[in-house]
């Protein structure tokens, strides 16, 4: 009897044994399985919807125009300084090329972040056609006078993923812009005593809050479209006023890690500002388009 206890145990031992041996088989299976699907997934999609970081650099062609006031209050002044239109009265060039470059990362399943970068300045010497007020100083016409304005870009934007299929991204989300803008006039300025030589220069350097929407899509393994819409109304200081910045583009995957892209870029400023360095009002739009290398992985 004690022989068939032990027989008996040992039989159902073995039963455990393989049981538990088959479970583990069909789980490994499965997970090797829904591995290889999801490999085969991702394959049949653009990187830009698979990947953990996302990064391009180029080059920016921008056509800009820069309508800037300084001096006084922009709320509502019953003489407001008159606008300075950097391009046709300075002579500024109204277009330019510039490095610029984004920047995307997934830190969880449905969270991102995006980043954006661009940089555009420029100066000219110009004879004036008719007196220009800029800063409580007036530039005198006839007189050459040297000018210029820079505009510089940093975005910061945190995105939530509402889609539910692998081929497409879209969502909403909230960031920031940091914006460094400044602008500057010297030339020949009329005095009590009689024309001198002067200058004055504008800046100012603050973020600007928005919300947007953001939309991929994988076309093909090759090709994806991605657009988006950066938006700002409110009067949060030292800003008050409109912010628009938008793109679209197509990519093409050239390998596994690399691809190259076009976008037309668009972003406008129409905003009073009342910092310490520019009371006035500022009237920017940078617009045109972006041809970059990227890196996925």
């Amino acid at each position: 009897m004690i022989l068939l206890f032990f027989c008996e145990l040992k039989n159902n031992n073995s039963v455990r044994t393989y049981t538990a041996i088959s479970i583990a088989s069909i789980l490994l299976v499965s997970l090797v399985t829904s591995q290889r699907v999801q490999a085969e997934e991702a394959r049949d999609l653009h990187p830009w919807l698979t990947s953990k970081y996302g990064f391009d650099i180029g080059v920016f062609f921008p056509d800009r125009s820069n309508k800037l006031r300084a001096g006084g209050s922009f709320e509502f002044d019953p003489q407001p300084t008159p606008f300075v239109d950097f391009g046709s009265e300075l002579r500024l060039s109204q277009s330019d090329s510039t490095v610029a470059g984004e920047f995307l990362w997934r830190y969880g399943k449905r969270w991102s972040l995006l980043m954006q970068y661009f940089d555009s300045t420029g100066d000219n010497t110009a004879i004036l056609e008719e007196d220009v007020e800029w800063e409580g100083l007036t530039f005198l016409a006839g007189t050459r006078a040297s000018a210029g304005s820079g505009f510089e870009l940093t975005r910061f934007f945190w995105a939530y993923n509402l889609s539910k299929k692998p081929n497409t991204d879209y969502g909403i989300g909230a960031g920031f812009h940091w914006l460094h803008i400044d602008a500057y006039i010297a030339g020949t300025v009329e005095t009590p005593s009689g024309p001198v030589s002067d200058g004055a220069k504008a800046s100012v350097d603050a973020p600007l809050p928005n919300i947007g929407f953001w939309y991929m899509r994988s076309l093909s393994p090759r090709w994806a479209f991605r657009t988006r819409l950066d938006y700002f109304n409110a009067d949060i200081h030292p800003y008050d006023g409109t912010f628009v910045n938008a793109s679209l583009g197509f990519n093409y995957r050239v390998s596994e890690w690399f691809g190259i892209g076009v976008n037309y870029n668009f972003v406008k400023l129409d905003v009073g500002v009342d910092g310490d360095n520019w009371r006035g009002e500022i009237e920017s739009r940078y617009d045109g388009i972006y041809v970059y290398i990227g890196a996925f992985w």
